[in-house]
């Protein structure tokens, strides 16, 4: 498990946040509550507490969170998303926090940290929303 400061491959912006995450693997459906750090839509970084359990770097475990998909004149959406992923990194923060790097199995349809002025992509989300209303 590596406690260095971890080293920076992102090909794409990333979208720095501060939102909950919940995730479990595939042994144990017990699901663990993590504070989202950033992602892209490949990939999401987050922190959780030690106490709760230890993962492991290649580790299977699916996400579940929400975040905005933002558009016209800053208006945004907020979409729920789950997502299974591979544990890439583990880094320890402090003697209870640790931050996770997971890869999505299945990319996000759209690159959350480059979404100011993707109108086309909002307006294209909003028609999604409300096939699904119907």
């Amino acid at each position: 498990m590596k406690t260095d400061k971890y080293n920076e491959q992102r090909q794409e912006k990333r979208m720095s946040c501060n939102w909950p995450i919940w995730f479990y693997d595939d042994c144990d459906t017990r699901i663990i509550q993590g504070q989202l750090v950033d992602i892209s839509s490949k990939a999401a970084a987050f922190t959780y507490y030690t106490h709760e359990k230890l993962f492991l770097p290649d580790q299977k475990i699916v996400t579940h969170f929400s975040m905005p998909v933002y558009g016209l004149s800053d208006s945004f959406a907020i979409r729920d998303f789950m997502r299974p992923g591979q544990i890439l990194n583990i880094y320890q923060i402090n003697d209870l926090i640790y931050r996770i790097a997971t890869k999505f199995e299945d990319i996000l349809n759209f690159r959350p940290g480059e979404q100011i002025g993707a109108e086309e992509e909002f307006l294209s989300l909003l028609s999604d929303l409300s096939e699904l209303k119907t």
